[in-house]
């Protein structure tokens, strides 16, 4: 890219800063073999402590965490607004 000059005084000048445009928000919630088992949330914690409310998550106490059950997945999607909980 070729460096911007001033057309008045033929000095360069530095590139105008760019235009920030808003992103979308990512959506979480608890899949059970791709289906939905939850609503979605803002955040991943909220979709854990979901899959844990519902007895889809298991404590290692070994590790100090918790893990999903094998058929348990936490799905995400990416919106400005919040996705519809079909």
């Amino acid at each position: 890219m070729m460096p911007l000059r001033d057309p008045e005084t033929g000095r360069f000048v530095s590139a105008p800063p760019p235009i920030e445009r808003p992103k979308p928000r990512t959506w979480y919630r608890v899949t059970v073999f791709g289906k939905p088992r939850g609503i979605w949330r803002e955040s991943w914690n909220e979709a854990m402590q979901d899959a844990i409310d519902g007895e889809l998550a298991a404590y290692d106490r070994s590790r100090r965490e918790y893990y999903l059950a094998v058929p348990t997945a936490i799905a995400t999607q990416s919106s400005f607004e919040r996705p519809a909980d079909a």
